[in-house]
């Protein structure tokens, strides 16, 4: 008898173990960032659009900015060659239009773009269940709507045909989105950039550095 009480026992551990593991293997994690436990405030929302800005350091001013992908393919700037240095090597290869798999230049160019919207896609998302000051929280998507129609806008340009992300990859099948064509592309750039017209304020209402209702009225027309 005193065996079966202890059979019953752990049994009834089993169940209520196996009952609760689904559960416990959902909960987001409290000592890790991610996008279930880290956008709670305003202050998360506006460190989350400086960091949307961060990229385009790179972009434009780090070693695979616009010098190479854009004035190395100019007369505007030219490259000595240097056998011994990898980096006048890739620079050759831009200069002369011979894009490979083994190129850095191109692959930087590319990865920093959908950075740069990977996370306004991770802060558009869950932006409007979170309760704040309406205004600022119009300027942070109007910012978010504006770096992403220029992330596309800096993609396509280089790149043609690219993949469109709108919503955060959370699945490794949202990773391999299509590729879009050229005027989808365009299209989305228009629509990103109109949004961003709605909710940005003027700059003379808008934090030095920070895009603008101005900004982004001037790009829509030149796209359309």
């Amino acid at each position: 008898m005193k065996n079966h009480k202890y059979m019953l026992a752990m049994l009834l551990s089993s169940s209520l173990l196996v009952g609760c593991q689904g559960d416990f293997l959902n909960l987001p994690s409290e000592t890790s960032l991610s996008t279930a436990v880290y956008y709670k405030s305003q202050s998360d929302f506006e460190q989350a659009i400086n960091g949307a800005y961060a990229p385009l350091r790179d972009l434009y001013n780090g070693t695979y900015g616009a010098w190479a992908m854009g004035e190395m393919r100019s007369d505007n700037t030219t490259y000595k060659y240097n056998p011994n240095d990898r980096g006048t090597i890739e620079a050759e290869f831009v200069k002369n239009f011979l894009d490979d798999a083994t190129n850095g230049v191109p692959r930087s160019k590319y990865v920093i773009d959908y950075r740069i919207i990977s996370r306004v896609n991770h802060l558009l998302e869950p932006i409007d269940a979170v309760s704040f000051d309406q205004k600022i929280k119009d300027n942070i998507k109007g910012q978010a709507y504006f770096l992403r129609a220029l992330a596309y806008f800096d993609l396509v340009q280089y790149f043609g045909s690219v993949p469109i992300h709108l919503k955060p990859a959370k699945t490794q099948a949202d990773t391999s989105q299509p590729l879009a064509s050229v005027e989808d592309v365009y299209k989305q750039i228009i629509a990103d950039a109109g949004q961003a017209v709605s909710l940005l304020p003027s700059k003379a209402d808008q934090e030095p550095g920070r895009a603008t209702k101005g900004a982004a009225i001037i790009q829509t027309p030149a796209l359309s």
